[in-house]
């Protein structure tokens, strides 16, 4: 009994392990087929594997952590990090996990774009997330804005105020 969930114990890891590998291997083969297919497109590959050491901050306690990009290139003076994606969900860049890394990449590279590079299909993406290349508008900026009209009336109310008690003798 015991040496055969022994043997089923080693089978299972030696199974999850050859699935890792072909894994690791397809991502490795895409990131090649992506570098080629990208200087084909006129990209200069900048760094492979680009990393940057990011903190986070958690109830005060500052945590670093490593984000690392498949490619950093650049075409035409724009730098770009490109995120190499295989498989038949990986690729779209509204699931998930897939938009979170993207996000997080915007955030963190000191970089003018985002792509990502849909190995199976031998498709590039620009990836933008347009809220974070503009600033944020106060609510007593923003045309319309409710705030805005009433700190306009009250300002109205106190000159008035103001005036008609300036010309009124007591």
């Amino acid at each position: 009994m015991c040496l055969g969930a022994w043997l089923f114990y080693r089978l299972r890891r030696a199974l999850v392990a050859f699935r890792m590998k072909r894994i690791r291997d397809k991502g490795r083969r895409g990131e090649k087929d992506a570098e080629a297919a990208l200087k084909a497109m006129g990209y200069k590959i900048l760094v492979e594997q680009a990393r940057r050491e990011v903190l986070m901050e958690v109830n005060g306690e500052k945590i670093p952590f490593l984000l690392i990009g498949d490619l950093m290139v650049e075409k035409d003076g724009e730098t770009s990090i490109v995120e190499v994606k295989t498989g038949a969900k990986a690729p779209n860049p509204v699931m998930s996990a897939t938009r979170r890394q993207l996000l997080e990449y915007a955030v963190s590279f000191p970089v003018d774009s985002i792509k990502i590079y849909n190995a199976e299909r031998g498709e590039l993406s620009d990836i933008r997330f347009p809220e974070l290349e503009r600033p944020a508008v106060s609510l007593l900026e923003k045309k319309g804005s409710t705030l805005a009209y009433i700190g306009w009336f009250l300002a109205g109310l106190i000159l008035g105020t103001y005036l008609c008690y300036s010309f009124v003798e007591v």
